[in-house]
């Protein structure tokens, strides 16, 4: 396998990532930010995507699949932590990746892990996206859309959760 070569190519996507956080709806990152609490932080991290940007395919037995890409998540991760409030670290573990995804929460860096194996969509490209991905879910990122059913809205969300404050 050629993780490291794989990793090598990942690592040019994080230089599309400026580009995309441009064009993110969500707010922008300000100093002011590095004050929230870990309860905010969380809040904002599982705040459902507007229902255009979910994107769908054709999953095992026809059902369809709702997701965000890769690049989604980290204009997330650099809305609600800034772009150092976050890091990514890959290691291959049995042939497969496995993603660290950290998170600073006040003082505290908060580390969570998840792996994936090459997949039919992207190969082992895809694997990268996918550890990277399921770690952000461990965070709650993107978590509503594994739910069966209608996907829940950001209003919806914000009727049943409030925003915290702080």
């Amino acid at each position: 396998m050629k993780v490291k070569d794989e990793l090598m190519k990942f690592s040019e996507v994080f230089d599309e990532l400026e580009a995309i956080a441009q064009d993110s709806p969500l707010p922008k990152f300000t100093e002011a930010d590095m004050t929230k609490s870990a309860e905010l932080i969380s809040w904002e991290l599982k705040r459902p995507w507007p229902t255009n940007q979910v994107k769908e395919r054709k999953g095992p037995g026809g059902k369809m699949l709702s997701y965000v890409d890769a690049r989604q998540v980290m204009a997330r991760l650099d809305a609600v932590v800034g772009p150092d409030g976050w890091q990514s670290h890959y290691s291959e573990i049995g042939g497969n990746c496995c993603c660290t995804l950290s998170i600073k929460m006040g003082d505290q860096w908060i580390a969570k892990s998840d792996g994936a194996g090459e997949t039919s969509i992207e190969g082992e490209k895809g694997q990268f996206s996918d550890a990277f991905k399921r770690a952000a879910v461990s965070f709650g990122v993107a978590r509503y859309l594994y739910r069966d059913g209608p996907l829940l809205t950001a209003e919806q969300y914000e009727q049943k959760l409030p925003r915290p404050t702080a």
